[in-house]
């Protein structure tokens, strides 16, 4: 009975971990987006080098993206789902596509480049 009670207490704590990391991910995810636009946007009006901007803009989206991609993986794979319902090829296949996103993330985020961070030390 006891353990029973403990399995419950982790499972509900792990869910409400994962929830609030996805809210989190979606809301700088989002923030992302608005702070790409505004850029863009400003550089129009005060005639800048737009691609400059444009180039800038498109990174922080897709990066956004992949944090949205992300935030639903964490819902659906850890809150939404139970775990052992799983077959081991979707498993595969989830796992594939969380190291593609995580991969392409840090490709295309300049501050994680090892020369950028070589440059900061």
């Amino acid at each position: 009975m006891r353990n029973i009670i403990v399995q419950q207490f982790f499972k509900i704590t792990g869910n409400f971990i994962y929830l609030i990391a996805s809210i989190a991910l979606v809301s700088i995810s989002t923030v992302m987006i608005v702070y790409a636009l505004s850029q863009v946007i400003q550089a129009i009006i005060t005639q800048e080098l737009v691609i400059d901007k444009l180039q800038g803009g498109i990174s922080l989206i897709v990066i956004a993206i992949a944090g949205f991609d992300v935030s639903k993986y964490l819902t659906e794979e850890e809150v939404l789902r139970e775990r052992e319902l799983r077959s081991p090829r979707e498993a595969r296949q989830t796992l594939t596509k969380f190291m593609i996103i995580i991969l392409i993330e840090i490709s295309l985020n300049p501050w994680s480049s090892p020369s950028v961070m070589a440059r900061k030390m």
